[in-house]
């Protein structure tokens, strides 16, 4: 049975007929609409793909019917050859190794997909893609060649990857995924869910491996699991990611690759409520130098991304895009303030941002991104946090040598060491010249040529050029032996500080991070209850006896 009238052909199956010991075959230029079905083909004992076959140029509308075996015989199958099109509305989609989705399973229903045909799917309501290594579909034949999502459903309706065989293992595209309309959802829910993201694989590494005239793939899971999985490796150009969250909020990725090579790029992001929680894996913080409490979540816009690849050295610009309702409130919530952050896993902050940024209207432009995989924008009225890597003191001979090293610095002027001997007064004693921006780790020496006796305490202040300023932590250097295995810790019941002494006999002294005294008693059993109430504090306790004595840190 041949189709080749240059037009549409409308299919009607009253269920009386069986198709038996024939092929059919839909030409180029003829159009097939299913409108009752389901399109019934021949089987044999001998398997072949070809009992249904859709010409380079032709196109099958099965609509929310099926194809299915006529069963006689143990075998059949389908072949879509490059250039031909199926369209489906099935909302269980092309095939799962059940009876339900286009593909019928019964029979032993084999297909094959060539690397430029399409499927698209046709849906106006909830629908399902399907993916290969479940039932049959378990070679490249099965995965798709080009998959066009044009979702014509009404608002708050979608299509989504399918969870079978697995969420991450199933959906995998050869040559193309179009975007025509509607929503691709990626975690088959609404709002932000917690987990259970899907993976969609793009196999093409050319940037025309995903276009779109319309739609938008919504990803939005809070632990990145709803992932565009694309192999791009060194193939250099501007892919663009369709990310959206509804019709009217678009908010598309731009990812331009110059040089080098990334490998495997996993793509994914989510909008949070205003506290910018939860954070994403592997990001302990979002903290904030400037003052900000409880951290840098009123200066920062309320959306994380994710781009993590398997390349090395990769030299490329990203656009980030929002919406305005994801902005932070006054006064940071100027667009053209907005600077892009990448996280530093390794030393668990956020860096200064890179320069060269260009902000408009709810969009940051980033030159020379590298290959960091988190990202977050904040205001430049509150940056996140240039982190202070480390600060030690140690006696050098006659002198103080005071080291520190910062992760990176963005409008820095100058450093002054601060030191408190016996007084408890912190004095400036000199200065040291700032790298002024840099993304670098960077190291900083300073000696203090003329010590005070005794025990002394150092603590270094960081100025930018328009006066701002932020403190080290607190460091101390003394003369006396120390002490080991001092202890300290909250007691949830009575919601105070304990501290377990190596030995009774001695003077506790407990300090604020300014270095102000807030409690001196003589101790005279090895466990203490500390009487500070002020929680979400940074506190030092000193324990001195006799020729010994400890400093601890404790974040109460």
């Amino acid at each position: 049975i041949i189709f080749e009238y240059a037009g549409t052909i409308t299919y009607f199956r009253n269920l009386s007929h069986n198709i038996q010991q024939c092929k059919q075959t839909i030409r180029n230029g003829c159009r097939v609409n299913v409108t009752s079905g389901p399109f019934q083909i021949s089987s044999h004992n001998t398997p072949a793909l070809d009992f249904l076959t859709v010409e380079s140029g032709g196109i099958l509308n099965v609509g929310t019917s099926q194809i299915s075996s006529d069963s006689a015989y143990a075998n059949t199958g389908v072949t879509i050859q490059d250039n031909a099109r199926l369209i489906l509305a099935n909302t269980n989609g092309l095939y799962d190794g059940t009876i339900y989705p286009v593909f019928r399973s019964t029979g032993n229903m084999n297909y094959f997909l060539g690397a430029n045909s399409t499927v698209e799917y046709n849906t106006a309501t909830y629908a399902r893609v399907t993916g290969i290594n479940i039932g049959i579909a378990t070679l490249p034949q099965h995965k798709y060649g080009i998959l066009e999502i044009n979702h014509v459903g009404p608002a708050g309706t979608w299509v989504s990857p399918t969870y079978l065989p697995s969420f991450t293992n199933a959906v995998f595209i050869r040559t193309r995924l179009v975007m025509t309309a509607g929503e691709f959802n990626l975690a088959d829910a609404a709002g932000s869910p917690a987990s259970a993201g899907r993976y969609v694989y793009i196999e093409n590494p050319s940037p025309s491996a995903l276009l779109r005239t319309g739609g938008y793939i919504r990803s939005e899971v809070r632990d990145h699991s709803g992932r565009i999985v694309w192999t791009i490796n060194n193939t250099t150009g501007t892919y663009l990611i369709p990310w959206g969250v509804s019709s009217t909020q678009y908010i598309p990725l731009t990812y331009n690759l110059s040089s080098g090579s990334v490998g495997t790029v996993s793509f994914s992001t989510y909008r949070t409520p205003a506290t910018n929680l939860p954070w994403p894996p592997g990001v302990t913080n979002l903290a904030s130098h400037i003052g900000l409490s409880p951290d840098n979540r009123i200066a920062t816009v309320d959306r994380f991304w994710r781009m993590a690849n398997t390349g090395t050295a990769p030299v490329l610009n990203l656009t980030f895009n929002y919406v305005s309702s994801e902005m932070p409130g006054i006064p940071y919530n100027l667009p053209t303030q907005m600077r892009a952050h990448a996280y530093n896993s390794t030393a668990n902050n956020w860096m200064a941002p890179l320069p060269g940024q260009t902000a408009s209207a709810y969009q940051v432009i980033v030159p020379a991104a590298g290959g960091n995989t988190h990202w977050a924008i904040s205001s430049l009225a509150a940056p996140l946090p240039v982190e202070w890597l480390s600060i030690n003191a140690y006696r050098a001979d006659s002198h103080i040598q005071i080291e520190w090293a910062t992760a990176s610095e963005k409008d820095c002027d100058y450093y002054t060491v601060f030191r408190s001997g016996a007084s408890g007064m912190f004095e400036p004693i000199g200065t040291v010249k700032a790298a002024g921006n840099s993304s670098d780790e960077l190291q900083y020496f300073f000696k203090d040529l003329n010590p005070v006796s005794g025990s002394a305490y150092y603590k270094i202040k960081q100025t930018d050029f328009n006066g701002d300023f932020s403190w080290s932590d607190m460091v101390f250097v003394n003369d006396k032996i120390s002490l080991t295995e001092m202890q300290a810790w909250i007691n949830e019941s009575s919601d105070v500080l304990m501290v377990r002494l190596p030995e009774a006999g001695g003077v506790l002294t407990v300090m604020d991070a300014l270095g102000r005294t807030l409690l001196t008693k003589a101790v005279m059993e090895s466990l203490v209850e500390v009487p500070v109430h002020k929680a979400g504090q940074i506190l030092f306790l000193k324990y001195e006896i006799l020729n010994k004595m400890e400093v601890v840190k404790v974040r109460y």
